[in-house]
């Protein structure tokens, strides 16, 4: 398209275009920046990419060239090769473990000490995680050991139980005022708190068998059969003591032993001291004590039960000077026995589980040897001690009589529990599973028998306890050897002061007779009068015309000789005796001295002074040959000259034949 621009003149009348303004905010630089780009864009992309491709020219040129040949090339591929197929695992084990590995040998050159025992777990982390490797088996068990027997006799305090046993009563009816006197205080002293029975009581022979429980040999034998077995229970599979078993035999007087008979001893165990007024406190520390095989303490009046209550190797606690014991023990329950609503025996009771007696306090009162919570020894049963104790009293034996006894023990069954669930077949042995089908009702398991014990004779209640022994007065002699020390007459002999007891079964109490003996004497006195201590009124009582008699016979006496030249120390007093059987015993003064003074009663200080009175009015001779008391004291210096006559050579006199010295 042409445009054709005329010109025009003045004359030609045409108008120029106008000229357009030029904007006041520079619209027209933007605007000729956006010309300047549209009409040279093209110039300036072409020139970059001119740029970018010298700088790639050039960088290919500087680039270094390959310098390897291709026998270099194949020489590194054969060496990859050959280090890809090489075994070298010997020199990378030896680079990186250099170090071996040496524990042992520096936990043995460790200069502290480490007991191993203060690590190992008493249970597993986990039952369930526990490695099963055997299957259940019985443990090994041991028999009770090293049996003791104690026999003994006196008053047994029985319950009341609606018995009319009204001996003390018919006593001090039967006694006039005169009859009894209050204790005096020595004796008082002396027999502490065993001298009022209180109530009804029995003549009761007995016989005391004590023996050791090795504790911790069972608990070991169960550790080592069942620890590790399938189906493990800590609670289950440790010793629970059920009861002991006693079985005894008669001894003939020529030494032939009879059969053994069974005594029922759980039975007796259970039921016996029922039938008493009380129990004594228990004299052996509470860790030697398992209730299920300790029989409690009877109570035996004017007796120290601590004769019976122990094993020589199981100590005893303290007591005071009542027989009280200052530290009770308190006694952790691992077991008992009881018997049910229809009177029949039951190792586990009759209504309760096996677990509630092992903790009466769960939901009812415990007996005497229940208690507090039971701790994990008491969970698992185990004392802390090698040995505890068994104790029976057996009270069905005769005075006279010989005896020998055995015992064996009886526990839960770890494998037929009946306070725990039964294990399964699949985790029991063969043989304990044979014995389970044979006998599934037999929820205990028994030791073997014990060795039979040493025998013993139950006493008849007949003793007798030395006193002090006067010699014959003694005068000197001149012979042909020399001058000798002879008695002053050849009849003369010693005479010995003894208490004699004697068991009254009838009035249930201790007859003593303070008796003046010599070579050949009986032991004997008939229509004495006697003092004897009632404990059924706690006074002291006379007997008249008592018949005393102890079976013994005296065959020597020694000792009584003076020591010194004032004649105050003299040598202890001897008696040797014979009882009825042919046996012979020796006494000692100083061996019998707290026996002779337990039984002795001091007189009556009233009655003293009466006959005191009656010799300062010339009466005394008669009355003091009626009462026999004082001849010690009244004829102890008779022989005082030939005393001094053999003093001349060295050797002291004593008394006459009735220069006896009186307690």
């Amino acid at each position: 398209m042409k445009f054709s621009f005329k010109k025009g003149g003045d004359d030609g009348g045409e108008k120029k275009p106008k000229a357009k303004s030029k904007s006041r905010g520079g619209g027209d630089g933007l605007a000729s920046v956006k010309k300047s780009l549209a009409n040279h864009g093209e110039k300036i992309l072409l020139a970059m990419i001119g740029l970018v491709s010298l700088y790639v020219i050039y960088s290919g040129f500087s680039q270094e060239g390959m310098s390897s040949t291709p026998d270099d090339v194949k020489t590194e591929v054969g060496s990859a090769r050959r280090n890809m197929e090489a075994t070298t695992w010997n020199e990378v084990k030896d680079a990186q473990f250099s170090d071996v590995d040496r524990f042992d040998e520096q936990a043995s050159a460790d200069t502290i000490p480490i007991k191993v025992e203060h690590f190992t777990l008493r249970a597993p982390l986990h039952p369930v995680l526990q490695e099963e490797r055997q299957k259940r088996k019985d443990p090994v068990l041991i028999a009770p050991m090293e049996l003791e027997v104690r026999p003994g006799y006196g008053a047994l305090l029985t319950a009341d139980n609606g018995q009319d046993d009204r001996r003390g009563v018919r006593s001090v009816l039967g006694s006039s005022n005169e009859d009894t006197r209050p204790l005096p205080d020595q004796v008082r002293e002396r027999i502490g708190g065993r001298s009022s029975s209180s109530g009804p009581t029995e003549s009761r022979y007995f016989n005391s068998v004590l023996g050791l429980v090795p504790a911790k040999a069972h608990q070991d034998a169960y550790r080592d059969a069942l620890s590790k077995a399938i189906e493990y229970s800590m609670e289950r599979d440790t010793p629970r003591y059920l009861a002991v078993e006693i079985e005894r035999r008669e001894i003939a007087p020529d030494g032939t032993p009879g059969q053994w008979v069974a005594l029922d001893s759980p039975r007796v165990l259970a039921t016996e001291p029922g039938n008493w007024a009380s129990k004594e406190e228990e004299r052996i520390s509470s860790d030697h004590v398992i209730p299920a095989l300790v029989m409690p303490l009877p109570p035996i009046v004017m007796r120290d039960v601590g004769t019976w209550a122990a094993h020589s190797k199981i100590p005893q606690q303290q007591v005071d000077e009542r027989g009280s014991v200052i530290e009770p023990s308190e006694l952790n329950d691992r077991g008992n026995t009881s018997i049910d609503e229809d009177g029949e025996f039951s190792l586990f009771g009759a209504e309760e589980s096996f677990d509630e007696r092992a903790n009466p306090d769960e939901g009812q009162d415990g007996d005497e040897y229940g208690g507090d919570e039971l701790t994990e020894a008491d969970i698992r049963g185990q004392l802390k001690v090698e040995f505890g104790m068994l104790r029976f009293f057996d009270f069905d034996v005769a005075p006279g009589k010989a005896y020998q006894y055995r015992a064996r023990l009886l526990l839960e069954d770890p494998n037929n529990p009946n306070s725990h669930e039964r294990p399964s077949t699949d985790a029991c042995e063969t043989d304990v599973v044979i014995r389970r089908q044979a006998t599934p009702e037999k929820k205990f398991v028994e030791t073997p028998w014990s060795t039979e014990s040493a025998s013993v004779i139950v006493p008849s209640g007949t003793q007798i306890f030395a006193g002090t022994v006067a010699a014959p007065a003694r005068r000197a002699v001149s012979s042909s050897g020399g001058r000798i020390s002879l008695p002053m007459r050849a009849t003369d002999e010693p005479v010995a002061n003894v208490m004699g007891v004697a068991w009254d079964s009838g009035e249930k109490l201790d007859v003593p007779a303070p008796l003046e003996v010599r070579r050949g004497s009986l032991v004997k006195k008939m229509k004495a009068e006697l003092e004897v201590v009632d404990p059924s009124i706690s006074r002291v009582r006379k007997v008249k015309d008592y018949n005393f008699n102890t079976d013994f016979l005296v065959v020597d006496i020694a000792g009584g000789e003076r020591l010194d030249r004032r004649g105050d120390l003299r040598s202890p007093g001897m008696v040797l005796v014979m009882d009825r059987a042919g046996n012979l015993m020796f006494h000692s003064e100083l061996a019998d001295r707290d026996s002779y003074n337990f039984y002795a009663i001091p007189p009556d200080e009233e009655e003293m002074r009466s006959e005191q009175q009656q010799l300062e009015n010339g009466e005394g001779e008669g009355v003091e040959r009626g009462r026999g008391r004082g001849r010690g004291r009244r004829d102890r210096n008779r022989g005082g000259e030939q005393d001094e006559a053999a003093d001349d050579f060295g050797i002291f006199g004593a008394e006459d034949e009735r220069g006896g010295r009186g307690r």
